[in-house]
């Protein structure tokens, strides 16, 4: 490769590249509340950080107390801390990126890789920032690790785990990718016997996570809480909101890509464990954990997730041939790995990179239009940055606006406001916190709150005991709604139960919703169900409900996964087809209703005597109408993924008890 007689000789490039970074990056990131699933928990994440609730105590999800500022909402967030913070950590992110390439560039190659990078950056940026700053922490740990220069090292180290810190608070998921580059590194510098630099990174990251959880104004007394939950949300996510890889057209060629991708990699991560080359498998593991998790987000949901790859994987690509460009004569002078990589596949591997992020964005754009959104929103925020600041200034104006526009989307019966008082705390099932937003209520959330994210017991057990607490709200709302042909009444069971023994339904009702209030005889005991029998079935079987007893029947189901199961549970998912695990009730008319069913939830004890079709027979089960409807039911799924036999316990909770506290 040709050599660069004087880099300085380029500066005037990176001055280029920085000034025009500087004016693509200025954006406008304040939102506007809507109505619906996904914009209730951005408003709900925005309208947590302004009363102040505490992650890990007062509320769980899969973003973090930091989240308002990376999805922040008009009405919710101070628009100039905002707009200064994400512009910040975008310019930054994107000029030191950059500085990077140009410092390190020995030859013409370098100086094309940053070129490239550069102008990714400039398409691929967008509301991601957080991601953008996992990938700069990485590349930052990974250059700093084969730097000579020891301050340079430490002062490195430093700037890549405060951003780690900062972006683990902003979606939980990065908790693990944090936690594993930090195993990474202080592996890395064991073996290398610099002792100080393991100190180093592991002292920044737990004094920038302790100090950006006070800045985030959360008690340290939650952090544990807030970590703990993170395993919980991280560990149940696949299992539970997985979909058919075929669910999307484009989605099987983007399989196959990122296999090839991932092949690729535990080829090199192999070899190097298999020559017992220490020092380059770590290296090679660093970006592991966030290609893994990219790869995880694209597929589990396999639906609009899938584009998300487009924005992430070229980073990775990147990543390795910045290793084979820069790092190359490193590991080769610290163990014969590298030996047998040519400027010829140097060259190819840039082609095949270049070639998937032309082919890529030529597809999404024409069949996903909406993949190319970081590209049309950062010309359509500079369009509209005048426009924002005065809706900033007049947000009083543009939220009662707002607010009528969500009111008229949802158009709520007025007969059933009448059951709410002003001074009521108020929570929502099963997701739509948008609407009490727009109709001025107090919001009083469960830990989980949104119903659909409750899918394993743990988080179940977490909503419930809420429920059982002097916390509690005073009235709720709800809809008999969820997602992915679920059953409603089976993502929360136990905390279905604190609603059905300590709240009834109110006179008022409308077809889709109505309102529960909590009684006041209130009991903060959870009813102890009785125990029946107990089953031993296998897949397919048909289990009869148990007779002779007049009570609400419940069952908690213990179904384990196989060794296969839990590996292709954890690696990718369980579901290759349309037909997910699945829960079939038989009622006595002969019908049989099936929906998708998530194995975890059954060990919290499954209502399973009457079947609900509607909010219209919602209500008239909360009013202490207890039909009893169902003969009996069977549990489907793939054999080889899980235990060919599952465990039944029927539990009885008689109608007496059910309405004594009511």
């Amino acid at each position: 490769m040709k050599e660069i007689k004087k880099p300085q000789d380029y500066n005037f490039l990176f001055v280029a590249f920085a000034i025009l970074f500087v004016c693509w990056q200025i954006k406008n990131y304040t939102g506007l509340p809507g109505a619906g699933l996904d914009p209730s928990w951005q408003l709900a994440l925005n309208w947590a950080h302004l009363k102040g609730l505490q992650w890990g105590k007062d509320i769980l999800f899969t973003y973090g107390p930091l989240s308002y500022l990376f999805l922040p909402l008009a009405g919710f967030s101070n628009y100039a801390e905002v707009t200064i913070i994400n512009n910040a950590i975008t310019i930054f992110s994107s000029l030191a990126i950059i500085a990077l390439f140009f410092r390190n560039s020995k030859t013409t190659a370098h100086l094309i890789g940053a070129v490239f990078i550069s102008i990714l950056f400039i398409v691929y940026n967008s509301v991601y920032v957080y991601e953008l700053s996992a990938f700069l922490a990485m590349f930052i740990i990974q250059t700093s690790l084969l730097n000579d220069n020891a301050k340079e090292r430490g002062c490195f180290l430093v700037i890549a785990f405060f951003m780690l810190s900062l972006v683990q608070f902003i979606k939980s998921s990065f908790v693990m990718i944090a936690w594993s580059l930090i195993f990474c590194v202080v592996l890395f510098c064991l073996c290398r016997k610099k002792y100080i630099d393991a100190l180093l990174a592991f002292t920044s990251y737990m004094i920038f996570s302790i100090l950006l959880w006070i800045a985030g104004g959360q008690n340290v007394s939650n952090l544990p809480g807030f970590f703990c939950g993170a395993i919980s949300i991280s560990s149940g996510y696949t299992e539970a909101m997985q979909l058919s890889i075929l669910s999307h057209g484009i989605g099987l060629p983007l399989l196959l890509y990122a296999w090839v991708c991932l092949g690729v990699y535990i080829k090199y991560l192999v070899g190097s464990l298999y020559r017992k080359n220490w020092l380059c498998f770590i290296n090679l593991l660093l970006p592991g954990p966030y290609l893994f998790l990219t790869f995880k987000e694209a597929f589990v949901r396999s639906d609009g997730h899938i584009f998300h790859l487009l924005q992430v994987f070229p980073f990775i690509c990147i990543y390795f041939l910045y290793i084979l460009f820069y790092s190359n004569n490193w590991l080769k002078k610290h163990g014969q790995f590298f030996e047998n990589i040519t400027n010829k596949r140097i060259q190819i591997s840039l082609g095949f990179v270049i070639a998937f992020v032309i082919i890529g964005l030529a597809s999404s754009f024409h069949i996903y239009p909406i993949a190319l959104y970081p590209f049309s929103q950062g010309v359509n925020d500079k369009q509209n940055i005048k426009h924002n600041i005065k809706r900033a200034i007049g947000q009083t104006i543009v939220t009662d606006q707002l607010k009528r526009q969500i009111r008229d989307k949802y158009a709520v019966d007025g007969d059933v406001l009448k059951n709410i008082m002003l001074s009521d705390r108020v929570d929502i099932f099963p997701w739509d916190i948008a609407l009490l937003y727009a109709y001025n209520m107090n919001w009083q959330p469960r830990p989980v709150f949104q119903s659909y994210s409750a899918y394993t017991h743990g988080l179940d057990d977490k909503n419930a005991s809420f429920y059982y607490s002097g916390d509690s709200p005073d009235a709720v709302i709800y809809s008999f709604e969820s997602i992915d042909g679920r059953y409603p009444f089976f993502d929360e069971p136990r905390t279905y139960r604190a609603l059905l023994t300590n709240y009834a339904a109110q006179p008022y009702a409308s077809e889709n919703m109505f309102v529960l209030r909590k009684s006041t005889n209130f009991s903060s005991n959870e009813a102890q169900l009785k125990f029946i029998e107990e089953k031993h079935v296998n897949i397919g079987d048909f289990v009869e409900l148990p007779q002779g007893t007049d009570g609400l029947i419940f069952a908690e189901i213990n179904w384990n996964m196989t060794f296969l199961g839990k590996a292709m549970n954890f690696f990718f998912k369980t579901m290759f087809h349309k037909n997910p695990t699945t829960f079939s009730f038989r009622l006595s008319n002969g019908e049989v209703r099936t929906h998708r069913f998530i194995r975890d939830l059954g060990k919290n004890s499954l209502f399973v005597s009457g079947y609900l079709r509607n909010s219209s027979d919602a209500f008239h089960f909360f009013s202490g109408d207890f039909e009893r409807n169902v003969d009996g039911f069977t549990i489907n799924g793939t054999a080889y993924l899980y235990s060919k036999g599952y465990n039944v316990r029927f539990y009885e909770l008689s109608p007496e008890s059910a309405k004594q506290q009511r």
